[in-house]
Order: structure tokens, then sequence, then C-alpha cells
């Protein structure tokens, strides 16, 4: 699957730093070359079932020996019209594309005109949703096979994202010293999201009242937050994101964000890291986000467990969690900070499976090993278990996005 970009409905790209960090699903290859979503194969489409953002472009790839098309079930589109009946040059060959827009949300079913029919045979599906829309994890496939007292448990899951966090909050309308929000000073809230566990990316959300619709904030707007950051019982470094809607010199309006390391002292911007951020002046929005290569830099482990904390003790002066400050010396030294509390958990993909009699509640009790493509393997001892129906279950977590999924076996 390839990973729509974080394009909020109206947002505004407005950091030109690396590429933009996708939010749904898989990664697109370096160079900007978009992968293909679905492969056309003999005699099937993978995956069958493809959910993406309003407004993403569906790229389909044969690589498959014989010759196939993507017609809508409805008609109303088709890679190769004149693919049925087969007329030699008329369908998609190995190494052909198709692409097509999807800008509405709505189920779009499809299939090949040669090798199937509505629903039926080489048949799929282009879900499209809102933007923002956190995909829910599925346990796509489900097998056991038993040698002796092992049974083995495969299967593959497709794990959803988690809903962003509020971790920081303040009245709507107080300003910072009584100076109107339209300076880009009146800060509501502040969350911390993680909707694509494929990438293991991080959002983080700064929501400030009357931002302007156009895109543009007011050059004397400066943001901080600060965070630190436990993994296990171990306390780590913090780090500070930071950013202003213009560069240093204010010869141009180019937003710069962020993310300064923090070691037991201080936060140094020798070590500063840029990050993209996108503002959404009809959400009053601004979206920062910090990749998950980052993240494992800052803590030389796995982000996944991880808990942070948006904190003012991670050498940041006054404590202040998020604030916004005005550059500018005519105003001085102002602020307005958000009351921040509470902590995010890094989500990590996790997969239990369990054994229970028939109709019966299993304990998700032997972890899976999980694949990076989602697939995934255990083995259970039965040896202990008496000879009947059984169901083996598992249970795919992000977080706290869970599903699960039984097969019955006779032992």
């Amino acid at each position: 699957m390839s990973n729509p970009l974080l394009d909020m409905l109206g947002a505004r790209r407005i950091l030109p730093a690396a590429a933009l960090i996708a939010m749904a699903l898989a990664p697109s290859p370096a160079g900007g070359a978009q992968a293909a979503d679905v492969i056309v194969s003999d005699n099937f489409y993978m995956p069958e079932t493809l959910t993406v953002q309003a407004g993403s472009t569906v790229l389909w790839e044969q690589q498959g020996d014989l010759p196939h098309d993507i017609t809508a079930d409805d008609d109303s589109w088709s890679s190769h019209p004149a693919c049925a009946p087969f007329i030699p040059g008329s369908c998609m060959a190995d190494g052909d594309t198709y692409s097509r827009a999807f800008p509405e949300t709505g189920t779009f079913g499809y299939h090949c005109t040669l090798h199937g029919t509505p629903g039926n045979g080489m048949a799929g599906t282009v879900r499209v949703v809102e933007p923002g829309f956190v995909f829910p994890t599925e346990v796509l496939d489900l097998r056991t096979s038993t040698n002796g007292d092992t049974l083995r448990v495969l299967g593959a899951a497709s794990f959803g994202g988690v809903a962003s966090l509020e971790v920081g909050t303040d009245p709507t309308g107080d300003g910072a010293q009584g100076y109107p929000a339209v300076l880009g000073f009146d800060l509501v809230k502040a969350s911390i999201g993680q909707p694509d566990p494929r990438t293991g990316d991080l959002s983080f959300l700064i929501d400030a009242a009357d931002l302007p619709p156009t895109g543009g904030v007011p050059e004397m707007a400066w943001y901080h937050w600060d965070f630190g950051v436990e993994l296990g019982e171990q306390t780590l470094s913090g780090f500070i994101i930071r950013g202003r809607m213009t560069n240093a010199t204010r010869e141009t309006r180019v937003p710069s964000f962020f993310l300064d390391e923090c070691g037991d002292s201080s936060c140094a911007d020798t070590t500063a890291h840029p990050l993209e951020a996108v503002m959404d002046g009809e959400a009053n929005r601004i979206t920062i986000t910090v990749p998950s290569s980052l993240l494992e830099q800052l803590l030389a482990a796995s982000p996944g467990g991880a808990v942070i904390r948006t904190t003012g003790d991670v050498a940041f002066p006054n404590g202040v969690g998020v604030m916004a400050v005005p550059s500018n010396s005519a105003l001085g030294p102002t602020s307005d900070s958000l009351n921040v509390s509470g902590t995010y958990t890094i989500g990590e993909r996790e997969i239990g499976v369990g054994i229970a009699p028939a109709g019966g509640t299993p304990a998700f009790d032997a972890p899976a090993v999980v694949a990076e493509d989602g697939s995934f393997e255990a083995s259970l001892d039965v040896s202990g278990l008496a000879p009947g129906a059984y169901d083996v279950s598992v249970e795919a977590c992000f977080g706290t996005n869970c599903a699960t999924r039984s097969v019955a076996v006779t032992l």
C-alpha cells in the first residue's frame, strides 16, 4: 500500500524540508515516484481491499503474465475499455500501470472483465475515507497446522492508528497579556497522535485561535513544546519542538520547525533536526511530524512503548509546556502557555494468541512474532489439552486499536 501524504482538507504545506510525512498507509519510494498501491497479478489484486484518504490517487501495476484490466463494477471507468472480449494489445500487459483519483469518500468496487465479475473472482475494492480517519486494526488471515504436540498459528494483520491524545489545554480568548488572538499567541490545545503504525511517525498538534485561513502566521509568533521521555524504567533525554513562521532574518516568510535534543542540563539548537509542518487555517491547527527514525535515534531503541511526558522540567525556562512568544521587542516578553498534563504512550504492534474450548474465552498470553508486512507466526504447546473442539484466537493491537479473530480446530 502507498502512503497518502498528510494533506488535510484546506491544509497548506508550510515547511519545504524533507519529504512530507505520510499518515495513512505504507511509504512512497525515494525520488518522489509513487509506488504501486495495488499489484495486478494472475488472477487477483493485492491487496484486495485498499483504504485511502479522499483526494488520493491510486496506482495499479500489472505484474502478471496474463492480460488483465481494471473496470469499475458500475462500468463508470475502466483502465482498458476494449479488453473484453480479449483482443491482443487491448489489455494491461506486464509492467503497465493505471492510476485514478478518488476525490470523494465511498466504497468503489472493481474487477477484471476477463477473470472476474463484480465481487467475485478477480475483484477488488477501494475504500475512500475522510482525511484524518483513524484506520482500524484488522486480522486479515488466520490459519493453523498441527505437528505432534505443537499447534502452529499463522496469519496476517493490518494495524490501524491511534486517535490523538489531548495533553494541554487553555481557555479560548485569553491571548498573551491581552494581545489579540490574531497575533498568533492565543494557544488553545496541544495533542499528540500516531495515526500510522506502518511508519511509526508521531504528530504533534498545536491548536491556536484565529489562525489566518490563508496559512500566513504572524512572524512574531514562536512556538515551543518540551518533553521528557521514558522507556520502561529508564528516563531518557528529552527534546523540544520549536518553530517560528519566518526565517531568522525575516527576509523571506519561510516557516521553520525543529526538534532540539536535550541533555541533562540543557537543550541545544546545535542538535536541531528540521521537521515538517502543516498549518490548516480553517481548523486553526498546526501539525508537526516527528519521523520514527528520529525518535529511534533519540532513544537509541525502538520507540514502541515509550512514554512521552509533556512537562516543563527538561531544561526549559519557566517550566512552560507550550508557548508562543513574540520576537518583536516593542511588544515586550509576552507569552501564552498551556496547562500541560498527562502522558502519551507511543503505540507498538503486538499480537497475542490463545486457545480455549469451543465457545470459551481465550487468554491472549502467547506472543506472536510479527513481521514488518503484518504477517505473524506463533507456536502453542497443546500437549496438555484433551481431544476435542477448540477455538484458536488472536488479538492484534496497535496501542489501544485492537481486533480479534478466531478459527475452529479439532485436536
